[in-house]
């Protein structure tokens, strides 16, 4: 499976892409939403997931989630924030993540919510939660 992993923290791109290597997935990395969009338009039909950090400088995870739910309609998004996740899912208005995962996670949480993201095999009409 090919995953997207979209955060401005190196540390958290390099221990979740290690997490998601260990689960089976080759991983795209983008530090930038703007990397992020274009990964999209470039990869979309490869890709299985994308995990998306909520708060990045320049465009954010809210615009990305935007992009990619015109581009890529039925690509999974599994958002990942250091917000609660009634208020990260709050800041959601026209596309919506198929699940959340509150930082800091372990590979077992992180396992749960790719597991429950793919699962729905299509983006959710309301925020999770």
């Amino acid at each position: 499976m090919i995953g997207a992993l979209v955060d401005d923290e190196e540390l958290v791109r390099t221990v979740t892409g290690r997490m998601l290597r260990r689960m089976g997935f080759a991983v795209r990395q983008a530090s930038k939403g703007e990397e992020a969009v274009q990964a999209v338009r470039d990869h979309g039909d490869a890709l299985q997931l994308v995990l998306l950090d909520l708060t990045m400088p320049g465009m954010g995870g809210v615009e990305v989630m935007d992009h990619i739910a015109t581009l890529c309609p039925s690509l999974p998004v599994l958002v990942i924030s250091g917000y609660a996740q009634q208020d990260a899912c709050e800041r959601f208005q026209r596309a919506v993540p198929s699940g959340f995962l509150q930082k800091p996670y372990n590979q077992d949480q992180l396992r749960a919510a790719i597991a429950a993201a793919l699962g729905e095999g299509r983006r959710r009409t309301e925020p999770p939660g």
